[in-house]
């Protein structure tokens, strides 16, 4: 009878069935997906907000370098076929310093400066202030104010109003981000 018990107690080892193991293997499956789900998400909205900020950055760095320039400039005029609401896709303009005459337009889904009879070589040509293959300007418009060259012909300080918009073209659902901004000359030109 010893003999027996003694065989009994070296059969009976601990460890877990094959229904533990199955529950435990699909609680931890069930765990994993949602905390892959939940990194997608997060990798997602990374991406989302770096291609935003890459965005906002190429549309500040152009309405930026426009309005700097504009600033100093003179004799603000058109130079394109205006869409009739008094907006115009393009503005020409005398830069300061001898620096020539300055157009900026919207070329390819790129704003374009074009620059010409500077008395520095280096400055004349056409020079591109965004990159088209990463975003994409949907619209720029300029609206001159108080200058001798619009139809009102008045002498008040003049003002270009500006506005650019664009979307990253990596974006699949293409949303526009707008930019505005007012310029007045920094001295009146009478």
């Amino acid at each position: 009878m010893q003999k027996e018990s003694m065989n009994k107690k070296k059969n009976t080892t601990k460890g877990f069935t094959l229904v533990e193991i199955i529950v435990s293997v699909a609680i931890f499956a069930i765990i994993i997906t949602s905390g892959i789900g939940a990194l997608v998400t997060i990798l997602d909205s990374y991406q989302k907000t770096q291609q935003q900020k890459n965005l906002n950055q190429a549309l500040n760095y152009a309405l930026d370098t426009m309005v700097r320039e504009i600033r100093l400039g003179k004799n603000y005029g058109y130079d394109g076929i205006g869409s009739g609401d008094g907006t115009n896709n393009e503005i020409t303009f005398d830069a300061t310093d001898n620096r020539g005459e300055v157009r900026y337009s919207l070329s390819g889904g790129a704003v374009v400066l074009d620059r010409s009879g500077a008395s520095i070589p280096r400055l004349n040509g056409t020079f591109s202030l965004t990159d088209s293959t990463s975003v994409q300007i949907d619209e720029l418009s300029f609206t001159i104010s108080g200058n001798s060259q619009t139809p009102s012909g008045n002498n008040r300080q003049p003002r270009v109003w500006i506005t650019l918009a664009g979307h990253d073209v990596r974006d699949t659902d293409q949303v526009s981000t707008v930019v505005q901004t007012l310029v007045s000359q920094r001295t009146l030109n009478i």
